[in-house]
């Protein structure tokens, strides 16, 4: 089973921009621009925790970010 986390992330660039660099990142399952406080979601998946470490990181280091909020999706 893979593990599966949600971005709330803050940007310092056009919030559409940011969101299409981020959809071409690999594990980046999906993408949205947001009205209210954050500017966007970003949903990522990884096989294990050392990958999605990997995949966050990337969405990190992605120009624009000005803050993020990682939290992962538990089954229930």
């Amino acid at each position: 089973m893979s593990i599966v986390a949600y971005m709330f992330v803050g940007t310092n660039i056009d919030p559409a921009e940011f969101v299409q660099a981020v959809r071409a990142l690999e594990g980046v399952t999906a993408a949205h621009a947001l009205f209210g406080p954050l500017d966007a979601i970003v949903m990522v998946e990884a096989p294990d925790k050392t990958a999605l470490e990997a995949v966050v990181g990337n969405v990190h280091r992605t120009p624009g970010l000005k803050s993020g909020d990682t939290s992962l999706a538990r089954s229930v």
